[in-house]
C-alpha cells in the first residue's frame, strides 16, 4: 500500500478552496492558480519548519526578503499564503 503524503493532502486541501493547484517537486511543494501561474512555495526544513517563497517576475522562487521567511508549521505557513492574497501571493 502507498504511503500518504499527509503534507501534500493538507496543502491540497488549501488549495482546493481557492481553486489552486498543488504540485510536489524538487522537495518541496508548488501552489499553481486554475491557470497554471505559480503563486507559492513551501519546503520543510530537517526541524518540521518550511520555508514560504513567493514567484518573481524574473520567472524563479525566491525568499521574500533577505532572510528566509520560516513558518514553525505547516498551518503558520499557509496562514502567511492566506493572508497575503494581494500582495506577493493572490
Amino acid at each position: 500500500m502507498p504511503r500518504r503524503d499527509r503534507t501534500r493532502q493538507r496543502i491540497a486541501a488549501f488549495a482546493e478552496n481557492r481553486e489552486w493547484v498543488v504540485r510536489k517537486a524538487g522537495g518541496g511543494y508548488s501552489l499553481y492558480d486554475e491557470e497554471g501561474s505559480p503563486i507559492a512555495r513551501l519546503k520543510a526544513d530537517a526541524q518540521g519548519r518550511f520555508e514560504v517563497k513567493r514567484w518573481t517576475r524574473r520567472q524563479r522562487w525566491e525568499r521574500l526578503g533577505k532572510f528566509p521567511l520560516l513558518a514553525e508549521s505547516l498551518e503558520e505557513a499557509l496562514d502567511i499564503v492566506k493572508r497575503n492574497p494581494g500582495g506577493w501571493f493572490r
